[in-house]
Order: C-alpha cells, then sequence, then structure tokens
C-alpha cells in the first residue's frame, strides 16, 4: 500500500540549509519532524506550525520519532549530526526502504566507522557534498549555477523559481555592519541564532585595521620587490 505522505525527518532544524530545506518540505506536502536544542528556537518552529519538534541534545529523540510513528521510522532522514553514536541511532529510526541523506563532513573526511545492521531493511545511504558538485562542474567546463543544462544550475534554478514565486519564504537573517565582524562570530559561535548570520558592507562604515607604528616595507622576494603594509595594491592575472 503506498503511503499518501512522505515522513521526513529535518536533522537540526534552525540552521540555514535546515530552514530551507524545512520550507521545500512543507511545499511538497511532507510530514516534517525536527530536532532543536534551545527553547527560543522550539517556540520559532511552533510559529510555523511544526508539531513534532525533538530535543537534538541526546538520542532519544530517535525514540521519541519510533514511538510518534507507531516503530515504522520515517521515509528521508535529512543529517548534520556527527559521530558514531547519533548515526547509528538515526539508522536505527528509519522506515524500511528508507533514505539516510549525509550533507556532514566530519565523519566522511574521519573515517567513522558504524554498524550497518539498520541497513537491512533496504535503507539507501547518499552524501551530499556540494563543494565537490561544484569542483566538478567546474572541471567540466560548466558555468556554475548558469547553465539549466547543468545539476548544480538546475537546483539553483528550480529553488529560485520557488522563492520568487512565493512558494517558499526566504530564510531569516541577522545582519551586521562589517565593522562588528568580531560580534557577528561571537554571535555565530554562541548557537543561539536562527537562519543565518550575514555580514553587510557599507559605504558609511569603515571596518578597523590595525597597522604598525612605524610604516615599514616587506621583501616579496630576494629579488628586492617590497610591498608596504601601509599600501594598496592591485593584483590582476
Amino acid at each position: 500500500m503506498k503511503k499518501s505522505t512522505i515522513e521526513i525527518f529535518e536533522l537540526k532544524t534552525t540552521g540555514g540549509v535546515g530552514l530551507l530545506a524545512l520550507a521545500i518540505r512543507k511545499h511538497i506536502g511532507a510530514e516534517v519532524f525536527c530536532t532543536v536544542g534551545q527553547d527560543h528556537k522550539r517556540r520559532f518552529l511552533e510559529l510555523m506550525g511544526i508539531k513534532n519538534i525533538f530535543n537534538s541534545r541526546t538520542t532519544q529523540f530517535c525514540e521519541d520519532v519510533l514511538n510518534v510513528t507507531n516503530r515504522r521510522g520515517v521515509d528521508i532522514m535529512h543529517n548534520t549530526f556527527a559521530g558514531k553514536r547519533f548515526i547509528e541511532a538515526i539508522l536505527a529510526c528509519l522506515a524500511p526502504r528508507g533514505r539516510f541523506i549525509e550533507i556532514g563532513k566530519a565523519d566522511l573526511y574521519g573515517g567513522t566507522n558504524v554498524n550497518i545492521l539498520p541497513m537491512k531493511k533496504n535503507i539507501s545511504y547518499f552524501a551530499i557534498a556540494v563543494d565537490q558538485l561544484i569542483l566538478s562542474e567546474k572541471d567540466s567546463d560548466v558555468v556554475v549555477g548558469g547553465s539549466e543544462d547543468s545539476e548544480l544550475g538546475e537546483i539553483m534554478n528550480e529553488s529560485s523559481q520557488l522563492l520568487c514565486s512565493g512558494a517558499i519564504e526566504p530564510i531569516p537573517t541577522r545582519t551586521f555592519p562589517l565593522n562588528e565582524a568580531q560580534n557577528a562570530f561571537s554571535y555565530l559561535e554562541s548557537a543561539q541564532y536562527i537562519g543565518k548570520v550575514v555580514l553587510s558592507p557599507n559605504a558609511e562604515v569603515f571596518a578597523p585595521i590595525s597597522l604598525p607604528q612605524y610604516r615599514t616595507v616587506i621583501p616579496l622576494c630576494s629579488q628586492g620587490s617590497y610591498v608596504r603594509v601601509d599600501g594598496t595594491y592591485l593584483v590582476t592575472g
């Protein structure tokens, strides 16, 4: 019997990638399960109409999902968690023929070993490395994001159409002027943000820089080429 609704588990939902993925999932009519680690992020998702919200601090959320789905699990898992304990727990709460979509890098590059026993349910594992997709298209002389014939270009075009048509809403941002870059990074590290943190240049605001007390020159090579630390240079090539 074919299911009428796809169940998708969106982990770490309130980041930029998570919120955009959530918007697309709601657009296609999927039933969405989410995790958050802070109360204000939970309230944000509740205002969006999300009902199934779980705690991301422990692996208990996987058992909670199984309970909500009558022990069946979810069809698709969109993951950015890292670590053997989390990956094994997440695989265990996928439904038969479920799909695990990995966009994190830590386990891929770290070679994390996990128990693949849950894969006996005909689970599929997909690792999505967007940077490699960009590089592969660049190497094949495809204009990244500019050609409808390219895979990445097709994704960009479809996403842009959804945004421009109002089918999905832009993700929230917190904007800092360029001269408050340090505050922006501190805010980013605090993990309090929802959506994206943006640095915005402003012609009326200048970012402070530190220069030596005395003007100095720096040798570029043994042939006697120098640059001034307080100079401005145009590099071409």
